[in-house]
């Protein structure tokens, strides 16, 4: 699966998105953007940490004979569980306090949200429910959002010790040298930054989506089924992914059900009122009323 990990392409005047909508779905993209910057700035310093850090447990643990990792039993075992001091590294360095504290920033989308819901309302001529949700249920969105941030991080741990594994296997009986588990360690902690603000990226836009799709189903219990349509909205630009493209250009003239979007697919990760283009996708579905109004005559009139 590929990550984007590019910054969002300008805004083109094509894009699938109301105009009264633009500067709200501008100004998230560069707040968005902000927070991918210090996401990344922030966890740099966290990896060279754990990098060393590791490496000085690794030279503790390890029988270590002439700058070479001995091929015994004892090393066996500390090797095994190399992937959990990788991650204990990481914590110990400040990770997971660094990951809990960015989600809990996450809540700052809801302005956003409201915009588009006081859009949908003047859109719709009716009054709508106000964003509103428990601590509780933001705190379990928030906590589903880092436990994704991290899982990267895991990824990469597991790829270390595959990768340390594999190395000793082809040096056999000779040993591994610590100076090539060392240049495992920098290639794999070296290339985790890039990797894991791009989880940090998509975190931030699926926990805004998921919050948005319970907003959307307590306004789909005043409105009849028949009325119940979204479109795709967001850029359409040259970075756009076909399937994005495909989304924009189809529900631009033909909003598509609840079960309609639940039977797409976008090839990478699933739930596509979600998770929509997958990895990076900077799109939304949007709950449209236009040329419905007459449909929703029983919700209560806009003050």
């Amino acid at each position: 699966m590929v990550m984007a990990t590019a910054a969002p392409a300008e805004v083109k005047a094509g894009d699938n998105a109301p105009g009264d909508l633009q500067q709200t779905f501008t100004a998230h993209g560069e707040w968005i953007d902000a927070m991918v910057k210090q996401f990344t700035d922030g966890l740099k310093p966290i990896v060279e940490k754990a990098q060393k850090g590791l490496e000085e447990s690794m030279r503790r643990v390890l029988d270590i004979q002439n700058g070479t990792i001995a091929p015994n039993e004892a090393n066996q075992h500390a090797l095994d569980q190399l992937n959990l001091l990788f991650m204990n590294q990481l914590d110990a360095a400040g990770y997971r306090a660094f990951v809990q504290a960015f989600t809990e920033q996450f809540a700052e989308q809801l302005p956003f949200l409201q915009e588009t819901i006081d859009f949908l309302a003047r859109q719709a001529g009716h009054k709508l429910p106000a964003v509103s949700f428990q601590p509780h249920d933001l705190r379990v969105f928030t906590d589903i959002a880092a436990s994704d941030i991290r899982s990267t991080m895991q990824a990469v741990a597991a790829a270390t010790l595959g990768q340390v594994t594999a190395q000793r296997a082809a040096f056999g009986l000779a040993g591994l040298p610590f100076k090539e588990m060392v240049k495992i360690f920098q290639a794999e902690f070296g290339g985790s930054v890039k990797r894991n603000a791009a989880r940090a990226e998509t975190a931030i836009a699926v926990w805004y989506r998921q919050v948005a799709d319970e907003q959307y189903k307590r306004i789909e219990k005043e409105i009849p089924s028949l009325v119940q349509r979204y479109i795709y909205s967001g850029p359409l630009d040259s970075v756009t992914r076909p399937f994005c493209r495909h989304m924009l250009t189809v529900t631009g003239t033909k909003p598509l059900t609840r079960a309609e979007i639940d039977k797409l697919d976008n090839g990478q990760i699933p739930n596509v009122f979600v998770s929509c283009g997958g990895w990076g996708c900077r799109h939304q579905w949007l709950l449209w009323f236009d040329a419905m109004k007459d449909l929703i005559g029983k919700l209560p009139k806009a003050a």
